[in-house]
């Protein structure tokens, strides 16, 4: 908006204020901008500035673009000539130089400087454009005691795909001729190069989309392609040859052959080389091939191998941070390193950490001498040796940190994913078809020349709850020796075994380490007892050949019934009860049919444990109530029907009731007497009774077995059908109760023949036994009366005294019969 010639003279103080800043102003800093209504203003001096600033960077970029264009023409060496910029040359004896740009500038003298020139050779545009026109520029690497060479030479050290160039089968063929005309190598060393192996080649595949609409030719070349984060590609599955993702994987799609060829990925330490194959089918001859198992190929192989020390001093001399030993070799001594560690031989080792070290490597410097267990710092007695090396090898130590202050809840160790989509695998183990492992552990086997048995193959060391879990295997642990040798072995001074009762969650079977056994659920009663089963007949129908239940009890200890059925049961030793003269050998519902002894039995008769009624003798009403009872001859009753009343055995002895009628008609109880017997018998009867229990289900699974076909011992199959106990398998959740799931990558393929990775998801299970209530018989013990019996051991004592008395009546009668007047003898037992 104009102003009016009044506003214009109103505005002069301020226009005239402003026009003095902006002429006036400084070139930098807050006020070489000047503020006005219609913004900031530079002032003279910034605006200058500013122009000299673009016309001295553009002089810089001029002159620069300048001497890229190349050197120079070169002037005839002399005296007084002027040397400014690196781009001057001069000749000298037939040969061009240009001045070193840190001597710039000076001045030439009389006498050619070779100290201040380098020798170049004059290239054009087009030289530098042609194949070899790197030759022609220098490089080294900005390092001490670096080597020059030429652009061509290091660039050389890179091979990549992008050097051949696309064809009709776009990045096909470039890959292709990049594979086949690539210097490549056959790097298996004796004496596996006895056998052929590819050659292999190493090309780099820099960022970009390659498209690969065919396989790439190899030629039977061996392709390791190490391939950029940023390379993409259409059809990846063409590039035939193993694929290193730099920075993230490595995969061969087809590890066919040997060592490297069978092999995706390999680490080792201590090889006997630099550069030592895998060690996967390492055959160095067709039949070597020939005779082994099978075809390998090996994902990851990690391998160490153990080395003699580095040193092995027998004798040192110490300080606090030094050890004194015999000058090194000088090989030795390049392959020092600060950090090695040092043990040394005394009894109570003392260690140190390498820190530097003689030229000749006779002393070498720890910070410091530690000994084992120690506190402080030593210096160990001098006169005995040391070593560098390594005491123990790890061919791969996964670990996996849980941190308190990390949000990760679970960890593993190693996860080994074995998926079976071919075939069952067969349950003898030594049966290579669908034979999927988890884990292998193998070592040489026994008997192998310069090989020695190993330790363990498995080893859980530390805080752990369990050391092996097996879950939802049909076969937890299996364990196959062909020779006499343990199958299972404990020490320790715990429980060796404990089961628990899937359905009640309670302890079935624990074996001590004392070898005491515990069987059955102290919690629940069983009504089937529990047994020992030994099959020893082969038949496998039978229930048993021999078996030993144990079943019933009550709250005290050992009142429990154990039952041994077997036809016939040996002792070589004395059996005899727990406590002397307590328990009974039989009962009156359970007698022994005949006993059989060498000898009678021997009855307790010492006076010591015995009180006598009176003086110790019978009465004549004892004695005629026992002579009122005769002897009978008789049948038992259960032989009678076992044999028939003609077959069945006569036998000679009283009836206990007899006794009890006599005894009684004279006032006597029978029962007050030993030899007379009166016990509660009892009877086992069978009973329906409701029984929980977990249902059972027919299983059938294959056996692999041995027959010997005329002496010949030929591997067949069989199919067996087995119970087991019914499971219904539930999803498991976690402790808020969400349903917890378990993912995997399967291959599938589509309509089209293509292969493609899936994910799966599948809920987590378990198995939860599947009771019933069945209607069942049981064995029922029920009282069945009484039953008499006799101790014919007494019985005989009480004839005898019944006969002395007798005879004792006789003989006083014969007496009194021959003597009148006589006295007559006694006629009672005294």
């Amino acid at each position: 908006m104009a102003l009016t010639p009044i506003q214009a003279i109103a505005r002069l103080p301020v226009d005239g204020e402003i026009l003095h800043k902006i002429t006036q102003g400084p070139a930098t800093g807050p006020s070489s901008q000047v503020q006005t209504e219609n913004g900031l203003v530079s002032t003279a001096a910034r605006a200058i500035s500013l122009v000299q600033a673009v016309s001295a960077q553009a002089i810089g970029e001029i002159q620069a673009l300048a001497a890229a264009q190349g050197y120079q023409v070169p002037v005839a060496y002399a005296a007084g000539i002027v040397l400014t910029t690196a781009n001057q040359t001069v000749e000298h004896n037939g040969q061009t130089y240009a001045p070193i740009s840190s001597a710039l500038p000076f001045t030439t003298s009389g006498t050619f400087e070779a100290d201040k020139f380098r020798l170049i050779q004059g290239v054009s545009a087009a030289d530098l454009a042609a194949s070899t026109g790197a030759s022609g520029v220098g490089f080294a690497q900005n390092l001490t005691g670096a080597a020059t060479r030429s652009a061509q030479d290091k660039l050389a050290e890179i091979k990549s795909v992008t050097d051949w160039p696309i064809g009709p089968r776009l990045h096909s063929d470039m890959f292709s001729a990049a594979v086949q005309n690539a210097p490549g190598v056959d790097n298996v060393p004796p004496p596996y190069n006895a056998i052929p192996h590819p050659i292999t080649v190493v090309l780099r595949v820099p960022a970009g989309d390659f498209k690969l609409p065919d396989l790439v030719d190899t030629q039977g070349r061996e392709a390791v392609y190490i391939v950029d984060p940023g390379a993409k590609f259409d059809n990846i599955d063409n590039l035939n040859g193993t694929i290193i993702r730099d920075g993230f994987r490595k995969t061969k799609r087809f590890p066919l052959g040997t060592l490297d060829q069978a092999t995706g990925h390999y680490f080792a330490v201590g090889t006997s080389s630099n550069d030592r194959n895998p060690p996967v089918l390492g055959v160095t001859s067709t039949q070597q091939m020939a005779d082994y198992a099978q075809r390998d190929a090996v994902g990851l192989v990690a391998a160490a191998y153990s080395y003699k020390y580095l040193v092995n001093a027998g004798t040192a001399t110490y300080t606090a941070t030094t050890a004194t030993i015999g000058a090194l070799d000088s090989d030795t001594v390049k392959r020092l390193r600060r950090g090695m560690v040092i043990y040394t031989g005394h009894a109570t080792r003392c260690c140190g950490i390498l820190d530097g070290w003689s030229s000749d490597g006779s002393t070498l410097s720890v910070m410091e001498w530690r000994a084992k267990g120690g506190t402080a710092a030593v210096t160990p007695a001098d006169g005995i040796g040391l070593t560098i090396g390594t005491d123990k090898l790890w061919a791969m130590n996964a670990v996996v940190n849980l941190e308190a202050d990390g949000s990760v809840t679970q960890g593993i160790g190693i996860e080994i994913s074995a998926r079976n989509h071919k075939g069952d695998s067969s349950t003898d183990i030594d049966n290579p078809l669908y034979r999927m492992w988890g884990v292998l552990s193998s070592t040489e086997a026994a008997g192998v020349p310069g090989t020695y048995q190993s330790q363990a193959a498995f080893v859980a060391n530390g805080n752990w709850y369990y050391g092996i879990v097996s879950h939802s295997q049909q076969v937890g642990v299996y364990v196959q020796s062909p020779s006499t040798q343990l199958g299972y072995l404990y020490k320790g001074v715990g429980y060796v075994m404990q089961v628990i009762n899937a359905t009640t969650g309670n302890l079935s079977y624990r074996l001590n380490y004392t070898g005491d056994v515990e069987i059955g659920q102290r919690e629940v009663a069983s009504t089937s007892g529990k047994s020992f089963r030994f099959n020893t007949s082969g038949n496998p129908s039978n229930g048993g050949d021999v078996t030993i239940i144990a079943s019933g009890g009550t709250s005290a200890f050992g009142n429990g019934s154990l039952a041994i059925n077997a036809i016939d049961t040996r002792f070589q030793g004395v059996v005899r009860p727990a406590t002397s003269n307590v328990w009974d050998l039989g009962s009156a519902t359970y007698l022994w049919k005949t006993i059989y002894g060498a000898s009678g039995a021997v009855s307790t008769s010492d006076a010591r444990l015995k009180t006598l009624r009176g003086d110790g003798g019978f009465t004549d009403d004892e004695l005629d109530a026992w002579g009122d009872v005769s002897q009978k001859v008789y049948q038992f009753n259960s032989a009678i029907a076992l044999k028939s009343a003609e077959d069945a055995r006569l036998h000679a002895g009283y009836l206990a009731q007899d006794f009890q009628a006599a005894f009684a008609a004279r006032g006597l109880d029978a029962s007050r007497y030993g030899f007379w017997c009166q016990d509660e018998v009892t009877e086992v009867v069978r009973e329906v009774q409701s029984v929980t229990r977990q249902k059972r289900d027919v299983k059938q699974t294959e056996q692999v077995y041995v027959d010997v076909v005329d002496g010949v011992p030929v591997q067949k199959k069989r199919t067996i059908e087995e119970e087991v106990d019914a499971l219904e398998m539930v999803q498991v959740v976690d402790e808020n109760g969400t349903p917890l799931f378990r993912e995997y990558e399967v291959t599938r393929t589509d309509d089209d023949g293509n292969s493609h990775k899936a994910t799966v998801v599948e809920p987590i299970t378990y198995g939860i036994p599947v009771m019933e209530t069945v209607e069942m018989e049981v064995e029922v013990t029920r009282p069945a009366g009484t039953r008499l019996g006799l101790r014919y051991e007494e019985c005989a004592v009480w004839e005898a005294a019944y006969m002395r008395r007798e005879v004792a009546k006789l003989t006083a009668e014969i007496v009194a019969l021959k003597n009148p007047g006589g006295s007559a003898p006694q006629t009672t037992n005294p």
